[in-house]
């Protein structure tokens, strides 16, 4: 059974990072708690010390994954937001296809896909509900917007 760490350094981080690496490259299927502890530098008992199961480690890796992307989304003001969010996810796009692409495998692009609906889905809504509530009438149903 996987402890309770707090995040927040040490080997935990090098284990998820190696696995954010291996997932990258050899996809969830291809990827193997061994294969990741080789690439940390560890023993596999270190990561049942850290992590349940091969999905839960997959779970921090995305969290590690988007979490840059959600501090970069902070905006104040919601006239220029949706703006700066469409050129930021530009390049961020064009940056991450330019790094990952010719290796990425396909599980891990679609759970990427996924789990970047689940974050900008909600995130756009909530820009054009502040919008609407300060008096902008866009064209659509904020859903259908």
């Amino acid at each position: 059974m996987a402890r309770k760490v707090a995040a927040g350094g040490g080997k935990r981080d090098e284990i998820v990072a190696a696995a954010l690496e291996c997932f990258l490259k050899k996809g969830y299927e291809g990827t193997s708690v061994r294969s990741i502890m080789k690439q940390a530098g560890g023993e596999i008992g270190l990561f049942y010390y850290y992590f349940k199961s091969k999905d839960d480690v997959f779970d921090k890796v995305l969290d590690l994954f988007f979490a840059r992307y959600q501090k970069d989304f902070a905006c104040r003001d919601p006239y220029r937001v949706l703006t700066r969010f469409f050129e930021y996810m530009k390049v961020e796009t064009i940056c991450f296809r330019e790094r990952y692409a010719a290796n990425i495998h396909r599980t891990v692009r679609w759970a990427i896909r996924e789990r970047t609906l689940t974050i900008v889905v909600p995130y756009i809504r909530q820009i054009l509900g502040i919008l609407a509530a300060l008096g902008a009438t866009p064209p659509l149903d904020l859903d259908v917007t």
